[in-house]
């Protein structure tokens, strides 16, 4: 653990002190100093992502910091240089913010260079010119190799896709042979010619192919998000899907640049829907998906029994939940039904509200829901309602 959260502990207690816009007043969190380890900065590169931003890494002589060998270390953008005024040769301690992400807290020897190091203003993997959008640099090359590897990268890896035994250095082997130089490559390649090269023999290349095929299984919200598409991430998908169900429905909304249907969706404002209306205008991206499909990655929504129908039962409500629970603990376990299924969460009783989800020692908000005529569920008839999927 990197810290404590101290917490009261009655609910009717938490309602009453309320929220600020930033936090709980019922709870507060103490955090533990990270502990440090010295070592010396050898280089520094930029790392270009799939979104072209430019982020400065530190490569550090290897050093032992809570249970882990720490070799690398962010140094975020230049603003951060700056303040910390690092440059490479420096001797400078690390820690694992969030006892995770190992970071570069303290220059305490400079070397012989005075002046943080300074990034320059081309791409590491194009060449072209880093433009510069708040605190960071980017690349805006759509081609550059980086950006697309960085892609690639992305669609694979555990949190997307999982496509297993096909991880960062193989994709990467791959496209720099000219295997995978795009997503659809991933499907579309015959993983057999790779016999004749080191280190895939027929096992390996047999559990790479499974892995991809099983990759097929996903749902639409993972493949939409895992393509990489600039402010369409996880949430944004999920949002998506849970209002439109199917990629032709997106793509006519946003070819009919319909702005107005997707900044209704809670969570969808204007910028993310300018987003949405260019990806789905671009040719390159249609045709990406238009392959994807035919491979037979899912494009619609389907529950478990292959039906695309309801499994968004409680689209169109919006709930609130109060008291504590025998089925539900923490109660945010609740929350992430009602979101499954299609209902909003809120923290508060408003005309908006359609349900009050109520436990024991429910608190003012059901008498707030009783004057307002909000239906009230109890957590017996709200399991009733999940198993039936009506309401």
């Amino acid at each position: 653990i990197d810290g404590l959260v101290i917490k009261i502990n009655e609910l009717a207690s938490r309602e009453k002190l309320g929220y600020t816009q930033h936090h709980p007043r019922w709870a507060i969190a103490y955090k533990f100093e990270a502990p440090l380890a010295e070592t010396k900065v050898i280089s520094i590169d930029i790392q270009i992502g799939r979104g072209g931003r430019a982020t400065p890494v530190a490569n550090l002589i290897p050093v032992e910091l809570a249970g882990s060998v720490i070799s690398r270390a962010t140094l975020h953008n230049q603003e951060y240089i700056n303040a910390l005024g690092v440059n490479e040769g420096d001797i400078v301690t690390i820690s694992k913010r969030g006892d995770v992400i190992p970071a570069v807290e303290e220059v305490i020897e400079k070397n012989n260079n005075i002046s943080p190091y300074k990034i320059a203003r081309k791409c590491p993997g194009c060449n072209s010119k880093l433009i510069e959008d708040g605190a960071h640099l980017f690349c805006i090359n759509d081609k550059c190799p980086s950006r697309i590897l960085g892609t690639l990268k992305y669609f694979v890896s555990r949190t997307q896709m999982d496509i297993e035994t096909l991880g960062g250095k193989t994709i990467e082997f791959l496209f720099n042979k000219d295997f995978i130089k795009s997503i659809p490559d991933i499907y579309t390649f015959d993983y057999d010619r790779l016999l004749e090269y080191e280190g895939f023999k027929d096992k390996k290349i047999n559990n790479i192919k499974n892995a991809v095929e099983k990759s097929k299984e996903k749902k639409f919200e993972t493949v939409l998000s895992s393509l990489g598409l600039k402010d369409i991430g996880d949430r944004v998908a999920i949002l998506l899907v849970k209002k439109y169900k199917d990629i032709d429905r997106i793509i006519k909304i946003a070819q009919n640049r319909n702005i107005n249907d997707l900044i209704e969706i809670d969570g969808i404002g204007e910028k993310i829907a300018n987003s949405i209306i260019e990806h789905f205008n671009n040719p390159k991206i249609l045709n990406m998906i238009k392959i994807l499909k035919n491979v037979g990655l899912k494009f619609n929504y389907t529950d478990v029994n292959g039906n695309n129908k309801g499994i968004f039962f409680l689209n169109g409500t919006k709930w609130v939940i109060t008291g504590s629970f025998k089925n539900f603990k923490p109660r945010e376990k609740a929350c992430d039904i009602v979101e499954k299924f299609g209902g909003e969460i809120a923290g508060s009783i408003s005309s908006k509200t359609t349900h009050l989800l109520t436990g024991e020692s429910p608190g003012s908000k059901l008498e707030k829901a009783r004057q307002l005529g909000i239906n009230i569920i109890n957590e017996d008839d709200f399991m009733k309602i999940i198993k039936n999927k009506k309401i």
